[in-house]
């Protein structure tokens, strides 16, 4: 190879918050001042699986299409929006006046333990409680103590335990619950809950860790006044402030392994809107989820030198996850007593988040209080249901109403707007949710589909019988003796947040690039090694 050809010393694959966030933690390190680090990101914008949109007459609200909030508990995130001074307000989720309508019954929130008006058969011991408490009941029954420990030490706990003579990574969710609840039971924790995915049986263990990790008391869940996806675009605007360089429209096609003198080296071609371009790099950092990686045309030398790699990558699964906002010219939900947090229904809208409003009620200007709603939150089976209604998307698009779209850049809610069809059935479930005869028409629609490529799913999940524990360092580096990386959500003890994204990134970064742990983190606590 000729000695003269320029090759970058790390190049980032995927500007996501795992990618952009490596990145910028290089950049800023003294030992990489000098170094050339480059992103590639595959679409026209950064954030991954983060996507802020405004919303038509509303230029002051941001409606999250992908990832959306952070809990207080999260050390790498809380600490890094804290750090670089991005404004925060809280999330309401559950209200007690807030809407559950399931089997064709409507109940608020709070008379939900009321076991006369539950429409679900449960059992005496299932009885009087809410779908959390069911589900902290039957685990407790299946596993004494698990609801007593949180982080390290119900890992710990968990990874050795086993319920007839199996350890819980062997199970599946679904198949450990069901020794403890009755089928109702389980069905109701599931349409009450509002996800269809953690039924769909990933693997116990992991789900345990997240789920009952993440609900600790303590927590607070808190969203970016300026969208989630303004926490990457801060970091890649730090990173290039300082040097670095991002390349936007570049889908990586072929990663080769090659050598020069100097050592082993890595030839990547990029695909750049039907032109072809090669770059070299020394290391090379793979911030992406399985089906992106999936996607990549990988050198036969690499999967050879080890042949786990494959199976690394098939470790988890991607499960399908979208999303639907609509903007009213009021918030008529609040004549039935609701005004945040979310409903949930086994309708398949599943859940309904009252987003926000702008401006106070002026019978004279109703167009001042333009509200919107997360219309649906569907993840797993749901998410059928209303790809069957895209087939339109990309012909005939609802139309949208002017609204003061001078005040807001409503150009990324443009290329995701929803068809008449799609708008119909929405509007239609969310009036039978709310026992409403009359809502006015929505002015304005636009969705997500996450099962799209490239990335396969909205979020990730552990495959059963893969001890993550031993997966997540390996994937880190899954090729022995090169200087291959791999990060993000999607191998993580934290799948579906940004905090796993950060987690992998800090073993990818502390342990084989030599990074100090963070400064401004607020916890004390490093990055386990290997």
């Amino acid at each position: 190879m000729n000695n003269k050809l320029s090759i970058l010393d790390v190049a980032v694959i995927g500007g996501g918050a795992s990618g952009v966030y490596s990145a910028w933690r290089l950049q800023n390190d003294a030992q990489f001042a000098n170094k050339s680090i480059s992103v590639f990101e595959s679409s026209c914008r950064i954030g991954g699986r983060l996507l802020s949109v405004t919303p038509p007459g509303m230029p002051n609200t941001r409606c999250e299409l992908g990832g959306m909030r952070f809990l207080s508990s999260q050390k790498y995130v809380a600490s890094l929006v804290d750090y670089l001074k991005l404004e925060t307000k809280p999330e309401a989720v559950y209200e007690d006046e807030n809407i559950a309508y399931l089997r064709n019954i409507r109940l608020r929130f709070s008379e939900l333990v009321d076991k006369k008006l539950l429409p679900y058969n449960l059992t005496f011991a299932e009885e009087g409680k809410t779908s959390d408490e069911i589900l902290s009941f039957a685990l407790e029954s299946i596993i004494p103590g698990v609801t007593t420990k949180k982080g390290d030490e119900l890992k710990e706990f968990l990874q050795s335990y086993k319920v007839n003579g199996k350890y819980l990574y062997e199970y599946g969710f679904w198949n450990l619950l069901s020794l403890s609840l009755s089928n109702e039971a389980i069905e109701y924790v599931k349409k009450a809950g509002g996800y269809d995915s953690t039924f769909q049986n990933w693997n116990a263990y992991d789900t345990i860790v997240l789920n009952f990790d993440l609900a600790a008391t303590d927590n607070s869940y808190h969203l970016l006044v300026d969208g989630y996806e303004n926490l990457p675009i801060t970091l890649v605007d730090q990173f290039m402030e300082k040097g670095g360089e991002v390349k936007m429209f570049y889908k990586l096609e072929k990663l080769n392994l090659t050598s020069d003198e100097e050592g082993e080296l890595f030839e990547l071609v990029f695909d750049i809107n039907g032109s072809k371009e090669t770059v070299y790099a020394r290391k090379t950092i793979l911030a992406m989820p399985r089906r992106s990686l999936e996607l990549i045309d990988i050198d036969p030398k690499l999967m050879k030198k080890d042949g786990s790699f494959k199976e690394l990558i098939e470790s988890v699964s991607p499960i399908p996850l979208f999303k639907m906002f609509m903007c009213y010219p009021y918030p008529w939900w609040e004549q039935v007593g609701v005004t945040e947090g979310r409903s949930v229904t086994d309708l398949p809208i599943r859940q309904t988040y009252y987003w926000g409003t702008e401006g106070k009620l002026d019978k004279a200007d109703p167009n001042n209080t333009n509200s919107v709603l997360m219309a649906t939150y569907d993840d797993g089976q749901s998410v059928f249901f209303w790809q069957g209604l895209e087939t339109q998307k990309k012909k005939e698009h609802f139309k949208t109403e002017q609204h003061d779209h001078e005040h807001g850049d409503t150009s990324l809610w443009e290329e995701h707007k929803s068809n008449p069809l799609m708008v119909k059935y929405m509007h239609q479930q969310i009036q039978e949710m709310h026992g409403v005869k009359y809502a006015p028409a929505p002015y304005a629609a636009a969705f997500k589909d996450w099962s799209e490529d490239p990335f396969g799913g909205g979020v990730n999940f552990w495959n059963i019988g893969e001890k993550s524990w031993e997966i997540i360092p390996k994937i880190c580096k899954p090729v022995d003796n090169v200087d291959l990386f791999i990060c993000g959500e999607a191998y993580s003890n934290g799948q579906g947040w940004v905090e796993g994204a950060f987690e992998t990134a800090e073993i990818v970064l502390q342990q084989h690039f030599k990074l100090s742990a963070p400064s401004w983190v607020n916890s004390k606590e490093e990055v386990e090694s290997e």
